[in-house]
């Protein structure tokens, strides 16, 4: 059980890296605030087909996009398995619409609220990395590297399902688990790792000196990372997944 562990913790670590190539390429784009406030920039919402979502509520164009890129994948059943999970609602996205193989999942139909979160700390992070002006013509290139470094940290963060999964089966994690269960933050210290941490870090500051990339501002954002993955996604998952009612 022990290999399986290490699998999905080298997995995280490629996905980790990642992350930080995203923000690298965010850093070169300039702030450009208005695509993160809705109504700053219209959007003719009664003409967008298919939209699931109210059409006379201003919405940012950040937002707006997110939605129409995930509802291509919607539709090829990407979220028909449970380890991945939208950045959107799920609500606004269309059905699968090619038939799709999905076989026996090991990871339980547990949604994970981190959208809320990833928002709040990325858009603050951004006023580190990127340079204070507005750019119009590159708003779109900048909704494209937002939403590819949002999508890649959420698949991060969701890696810690597997990771919670292969403790839960580990018999040097499984009894503590399901002995404090209904104590998130003893069982947040069950679950840490911190030699594995200290080596992600390390990693992630070598990648972005190789990147020029301020290597504090990497090691922040993976220390984020690294902390919504376990005190939000591995122990809620946990609690949730041992008394699963689906």
């Amino acid at each position: 059980m022990g290999r399986m562990l290490d699998k999905y913790r080298g997995q995280i670590g490629y996905k980790t890296a990642d992350v930080i190539y995203r923000l690298v390429k965010r850093a070169r784009l300039p702030r450009n605030r208005k695509v993160y406030e809705p109504g700053a920039i219209e959007i003719a919402l009664d003409k967008v087909p298919g939209w699931r979502g109210p059409k006379d509520k201003p919405i940012s164009m950040l937002n707006f996009f997110l939605i129409r890129d995930e509802s291509s994948d919607a539709e090829i059943g990407r979220f028909l398995f449970n380890d991945q999970q939208s950045f959107s609602n799920p609500k606004l996205l269309p059905e699968c619409v090619v038939e799709r193989e999905v076989g026996e999942q090991e990871i339980y139909p547990i949604r994970i609220p981190v959208r809320n979160e990833i928002m709040r700390f990325y858009t603050k992070f951004l006023d580190k990395i990127c340079e204070e002006r507005d750019d119009p013509t590159t708003y779109g290139e900048t909704v494209h590297a937002d939403a590819d470094a949002i999508y890649h940290t959420i698949d991060r963060l969701m890696s810690g399902k597997r990771i919670a999964v292969s403790k839960l089966k580990d018999p040097k994690y499984k009894d503590r688990i399901k002995a404090n269960i209904d104590n998130p933050d003893k069982l947040a210290e069950i679950l840490r790792d911190s030699a594995r941490e200290e080596e992600v870090v390390a990693e992630a500051r070598r990648i972005a000196e190789a990147c020029k990339f301020n290597p504090d501002y990497a090691e922040e954002f993976v220390r984020w990372m690294m902390d919504v993955t376990l005190r939000i996604v591995e122990v809620e998952y946990l609690r949730q997944r041992l008394d699963f009612k689906g």
